[in-house]
């Protein structure tokens, strides 16, 4: 099939949706697959040359708080759905409800192939980067936006059943196809010790305990509960510190938190990592922790499962039948449970856990992604032939 796969945001910008769609690309593409990425030029970025990577022209959000997520929009539908024609794709997948996405949607309905729309990011969980007035008006625009996407396409996939119940309380009754992201395990599974011990000694971390976050810094993430509860484990454990791996928004207010706090010794950010490089990270530390629970999937979790972290994360929806409590890693509810289960892991061995840990991840393969998907895209092109 000659696939086109619209999204909004794309590397070299990381994020969830950006290693989703080239971990779902890269596996396609092995299964003897042509796939386009069709996305917007943000300004400042330095794309690598690739004939299979489409830029559309774009223009930036006129909110700062939307700058650090390096979104855009464009204007030009008309002209680029008539460039795009050429492509003649079998199928078109969308993975925005925004200009992007609705390029996609123009383009399948004109050229008559179907279109499937995959549900990734809570966005009405996210309103404080457009406003800090009138939320609930801004929720309903965008809430109303998705319903709307839903009723129009082909086929929708979302990542979790925490999303299929938000997608349920949003009123929306069609069928869903429920299919997690798929990580490249690889990228996990294979680490480099003299890199590892290069990086610890780059940040002071030998004979160190490690606690450690990785994604977005953003106001959703929590990192500053993360932080409040470092402050209280440092009292009775000196060797640790909290490493803090990526970037984003929040990045100047956390970083102002730290220093009033008096741990700029203790809590180190890393700024962002490349996708090929963070894997080392993860192997470094002791302690994997989220506070987070805007996650739809959360793929730092299953790239902390197959790197044999022990995790110990925010109880939340999307980690049903991912994580089992005490099994293969440890939820928390609230300051105390936190507390209590950092200390037991840092106090006690963890080797099962982390056995079980890395055996669950591996039912999260790109290769078991991209199966499903295709199974998606097939069920679309069947139903199109029937009308």
């Amino acid at each position: 099939m000659r696939i086109g796969i619209f999204v909004e945001t794309y590397f070299p910008y990381v994020s969830g949706v950006s290693i989703s769609i080239e971990s779902l690309r890269d596996a396609l593409v092995q299964k003897g697959h042509e796939v386009y990425i069709i996305t917007l030029k943000i300004e400042d970025y330095n794309y690598e040359e690739d004939p299979y990577l489409i830029l559309l022209e774009g223009h930036p959000y006129p909110f700062k708080k939307l700058k650090s997520l390096k979104l855009g929009y464009t204007l030009h539908y008309k002209k680029n759905v008539k460039e795009l024609k050429k492509y003649k794709f079998d199928i078109i997948h969308a993975n925005t409800e925004f200009s992007v996405g609705t390029i996609g949607y123009q383009l399948a309905r004109s050229t008559k192939v179907p279109i499937v729309y995959t549900y990734h990011t809570l966005y009405h969980t996210y309103v404080h980067y457009v406003a800090n007035f009138a939320i609930s008006f801004f929720k309903m625009i965008i809430i109303g936006r998705i319903k709307s996407w839903m009723k129009k396409v082909d086929e929708v996939i979302v990542p979790s059943n925490k999303v299929l119940n938000i997608v349920r309380d949003f009123k929306v009754t069609r069928d869903v196809n429920v299919i997690p992201t798929g990580i490249k395990l690889d990228r996990f599974l294979n680490y480099d010790v003299n890199i590892i011990e290069k990086n610890k000694k780059i940040y002071s971390l030998e004979d160190k305990k490690i606690m450690l976050f990785t994604g977005r810094l953003g106001q959703e993430k929590r990192i500053e509960e993360l932080i409040d509860y470092f402050e209280v484990l440092n009292a009775d454990f000196h060797d640790l510190v909290f490493l803090i791996v990526g970037f984003g928004a929040h990045d100047g207010v956390l970083k102002k938190i730290v220093e009033n706090k008096g741990l700029g010794k203790k809590v180190i950010f890393t700024g962002e990592v490349s996708n090929s490089e963070i894997g080392n990270y993860y192997r470094m530390c002791d302690l994997f922790v989220s506070a987070s629970n805007t996650e739809t999937q959360g793929l730092t979790y299953f790239e902390a499962l197959a790197s044999n972290c022990v995790l110990l994360v925010k109880k939340d929806p999307s980690l049903e039948g991912v994580i089992e409590d005490g099994i293969n890693g440890f939820f928390f509810e609230n300051k105390n449970t936190f507390i209590s289960k950092a200390n037991h892991i840092l106090k006690n061995d963890m080797s099962l856990i982390k056995a079980k840990a890395s055996e669950v991840a591996r039912n999260f393969s790109t290769e078991v992604f991209a199966d499903r998907i295709i199974e998606v895209y097939k069920k679309a092109l069947n139903n199109q032939k029937k009308r």
